[in-house]
């Protein structure tokens, strides 16, 4: 069997070539023979001619005057300013994605139309020369799967000078304006701005590839299926497989693998503040395999994996399954992956108003390089949440990234997701209650009693309503006094984490997502008894109570993070359902008696 399996991952990777190898056919493999012009010969009035796409998959040329080279500008980079004229650019100015126009100075190629001016009279850009694009050729690529947005994003130029990257318009599927509220701030952090285009890949189909050529529209697919994401810029340089495009970083990730796409340009939207290129993706050509400070760097052919998402919807009268994917990246998957449940919850649910969802997540992942984790049966990460109140959606986009970005982000051991599976769960209503009063039957109690506790939840009306529950005080509790607790998960841990600081401080991977699986389950209460008697928690795990000569061992031991004293020990600890999310937490206190 393990032949079989195998054999089978070589038919697909060959599958995969043949496949490429379609595109590369169509698109031919010119190996670029145009010159160089270096910085130093450069002087302000030279003029020359720029390529891009306004309409359709036609390139076409406008005119260039150079202002003058700004020199040291970038760490260690120069920028060449230029006024731009022809093909309507008077009109629009400077355009978001223009990103990578090859820019020509006595037939020589300069550089790349990088950056601009928001709000500039005049269409002014600056251009990044072509030599610190190529050098990107240059970087070692140690790709690693993981990838990470670079610190220094953003902060190319001083933001005093009001000269920024062109930003990437980023083309979102069916994207609704109560969508685009949550998913612009997310995505303005990455330099994208979200504009609306077709869905899927309908704009182009794959005998109709145009050529990947200087000034073709250049894109990177973020998302594909029945979320589409992708942004889009213009090639700069092509040479044989290898491309280079945009003049300024997507994110400044570094070796990266993300899906590189053709598209079709509809049209632009001129704007005083920066006009934009309408675009919708087409077919995948290759991978983006650099991401640096002056531009992007690509491979024709090459495949980039992704991670699959599956969602599954359940409301009263509907059921439906979506399927998309996003890119492996620890930084942006998760905000790709809770813009995608976005994006999907707005066009089939509509506005989500006075609505409850139930969601369930589960992340399937390994270690991405060979440790103890990677050899192990994959983990699963499983979360589970119920939001509610005016504004669900955004509490679970907040919910869904920062969850996934602690798993993708862990210090311990770097992983590869493998899919996630996602069930939202919609019923129409406000679902919310706060606990108001906690009331034990009794005062005193003896080991193994049933202890009765009434619990006064109120709702978001003002309506009570009482929940009773019986509690077992276990046969082991000693005589003293005993502290309850009761209140939601999320709540509790605060409590917890005073208590016991070291179970949240989790020494591995397991930890962590251990750690993680205990927030949520709003709809829950927790009822925790404590006693004053204290214990320790080893690499993460409690030992409550532990016996003397454990005791003076730890106690001896130097401070170290993996062995910490809690202040108080658990007695017992249960859960009860009462199908709101609540909020408050009451306590009370017991004696134990013999």
């Amino acid at each position: 069997m393990r032949h079989l399996n195998q054999s089978f991952r070589h038919v697909r990777a060959l599958a995969r070539q043949l496949l490429f190898l379609i595109p590369l056919f169509a698109l031919g493999s010119p190996v670029s023979s145009v010159d160089i012009i270096p910085v130093d010969q450069i002087r302000p009035g030279a003029r020359g001619t720029g390529l891009t796409v306004l309409s359709g998959d036609s390139v076409v040329q406008f005119e260039v005057e150079v202002i003058d080279v700004m020199r040291n500008v970038t760490p260690r980079g120069d920028l060449i300013l230029c006024r731009l004229s022809g093909a309507g650019l008077e009109h629009t100015g400077v355009i978001q994605g223009m990103s990578g126009s090859p820019i020509y100075i006595d037939g020589r190629i300069a550089g790349a139309v990088a950056y601009a001016w928001g709000f500039s009279k005049d269409p002014i850009a600056g251009i990044t020369p072509i030599a610190e694009m190529t050098s990107i050729w240059q970087q070692e690529d140690n790709y690693s799967g993981r990838g990470r947005r670079s610190s220094a994003l953003g902060r190319q130029l001083p933001r005093t000078t009001g000269c920024a990257p062109l930003p990437l318009p980023l083309a979102v599927s069916g994207l609704s304006p109560r969508a685009a509220e949550i998913l612009t701030p997310a995505l303005a952090e990455f330099g994208l701005t979200p504009v609306m285009a077709a869905s899927g890949r309908t704009a182009m189909q794959r005998e109709s590839l145009p050529r990947v050529e200087p000034g073709c529209a250049i894109g990177v697919a973020l998302a594909d299926g029945d979320v589409s994401m992708a942004a889009v810029g213009t090639l700069t340089f092509r040479e044989g497989d290898r491309i280079l495009a945009f003049g300024h970083p997507m994110m400044q990730a570094g070796p990266v693998r993300m899906p590189m796409i053709v598209g079709t340009i509809h049209g632009v939207l001129p704007s005083v503040a920066s006009s934009f290129k309408f675009f919708s993706p087409g077919p995948v050509v290759g991978a983006v395999t650099e991401d640096r400070l002056t531009g992007i760097a690509g491979r024709l052919g090459m495949d980039a994996p992704m991670l699959p998402v599956r969602v599954r919807l359940e409301s009263p009268t509907n059921s439906e399954v979506y399927s998309f994917r996003v890119v492996q990246h620890e930084e942006l998957s998760p905000v790709l992956l809770a813009v995608g449940l976005t994006d999907i919850i707005f066009r089939s649910e509509g506005t989500m108003e006075e609505t409850t969802i139930e969601s369930e997540m589960v992340v399937r992942f390994h270690a991405a390089v060979d440790t103890l984790e990677s050899r192990n049966p994959p983990l699963e990460l499983r979360l589970r949440h119920l939001l509610t109140g005016p504004d669900p959606v955004a509490d679970l986009f907040r919910l869904v990234r920062s969850e996934l970005s602690m798993l993708l982000e862990n210090r311990f051991v770097e992983i590869h997701s493998d899919e996630v599976l996602v069930t939202l769960r919609f019923r129409p209503g406000r679902a919310q209650a706060w606990l108001t009063s906690t009331t034990p039957d009794r005062q005193t109690v003896r080991p193994g009693d049933n202890l009765r506790i009434a619990l006064r939840l109120t709702d978001y009306r003002g309506r009570d309503t009482i929940c009773l529950t019986d509690i077992p005080i276990p046969a082991t509790a000693r005589p003293g006094r005993l502290e309850i607790f009761v209140g939601p998960a999320d709540s509790l841990l605060a409590i917890e984490s005073n208590r016991a600081p070291g179970r949240f401080e989790p020494t591995d991977l397991k930890g962590m997502v251990e750690l993680l699986q205990r927030s949520g389950n709003e709809d829950r209460l927790r009822i925790v008894g404590l006693t004053s008697s204290s214990g320790f928690t080893v690499s993460g795990r409690e030992l409550p109570s532990a016996p003397p000569s454990l005791r003076r061992v730890l106690a001896t031991r130097p401070p170290d993070r993996r062995v910490e004293p809690t202040f108080s020990s658990v007695v017992f600890e249960q859960s009860l359902a009462v199908g709101s999310v609540v909020s408050g937490v009451g306590q009370f206190g017991l004696e134990v008696r013999e």
